[in-house]
């Protein structure tokens, strides 16, 4: 399959995806679950995880998000099952993705 996006469109993406990964990293490293999050929808964390999820969906789709996702930790398939399990919750709505 060949992708045609333009450079500039490819770099937004990458970044989204960057973005992204520091925010699920942050939540990790505070050691909250994912219910604690959700509880408090304006928690700059949740806010964070919930604004790289829209800005995926805006510049790939649901497509863009799933890869988002499958980067995090992609040597480790129960890891990454795992994080889609917590973004159920953190990007439920966002685009195709439901809890």
């Amino acid at each position: 399959m060949k992708y045609t996006k333009p450079m500039n469109e490819w770099q937004e993406v990458f970044a989204a995806m960057a973005r992204f990964k520091d925010a699920i990293e942050s939540y990790k490293k505070s050691g909250r679950s994912f219910s604690e999050l959700t509880r408090d929808l304006d928690d700059p964390m949740y806010r964070a995880i919930q604004k790289s999820g829209m800005e995926l969906s805006q510049l790939g789709g649901y497509d863009a998000m799933r890869a988002a996702q499958g980067s995090l930790w992609p040597d480790d398939p129960s890891a990454t099952a795992a994080m889609g399990t917590e973004l159920n919750y953190l990007w439920n709505g966002i685009d195709r993705w439901l809890a």
